[in-house]
């Protein structure tokens, strides 16, 4: 996906490579079918999600999401001045206080994070930004939970397994 917003660059300047995940980032947990995780920046669809989730514990009373990463000093400093953005995210943190399903935990640390989501049984990616090697995608898959995300930019070609969503056709499921 990345190399396609470049077409400009000669094939041989261009080395083609992704994230990975290291070991310690591995951990095997009980990956809880109910339990859903998020842990991108907001902006890349929390808000998406949000919006779908009471639909999802209507269908599943016994489904609950856990939130991560979320918004953090980088968030807001980078939008300190658009009150837009800051009313969005006050309305965001608002959503998730009202729903006794949401766990809105925030940044943690890295080590921390592995092993919750190795509790996790599904990690829900409703997105539109341009990924191009999603390091949380590898993160999720290797300690077992099941993508359910789009298939926009290079998550057709990160997510091997699970539901996606989207324009790219292959062997998943399609909806």
């Amino acid at each position: 996906f990345h190399r396609q917003t470049a077409p400009w660059v000669e094939d041989e300047k261009v080395f083609r490579t992704s994230n990975g995940v290291t070991p310690p980032q591995m951990i095997d947990g009980d990956n809880d079918p109910n339990l859903v995780v998020y842990a991108s920046s907001p902006d890349r669809g929390l808000d998406t999600l949000l919006t779908i989730w009471p639909e999802v514990v209507a269908a599943k009373p016994e489904a609950r999401l856990r939130v991560y990463y979320g918004f953090n000093a980088w968030f807001d400093a980078r939008y300190a001045k658009d009150q837009k953005t800051m009313q969005w995210k006050n309305d965001m943190l608002k959503l998730m206080e009202e729903d006794p399903t949401i766990d809105y935990r925030g940044s943690i640390g890295q080590e921390q994070l592995s092993k919750e989501i190795a509790e996790c049984g599904i990690w829900a990616y409703p997105t539109g930004f341009g990924e191009i090697s999603c390091i949380t995608a590898m993160r999720m898959q290797c300690n077992g939970a099941v993508p359910v995300c789009t298939r926009y930019a290079a998550l057709h070609e990160t997510v091997g397994h699970g539901i996606r969503m989207g324009e790219y056709l292959d062997n998943t499921i399609d909806i």
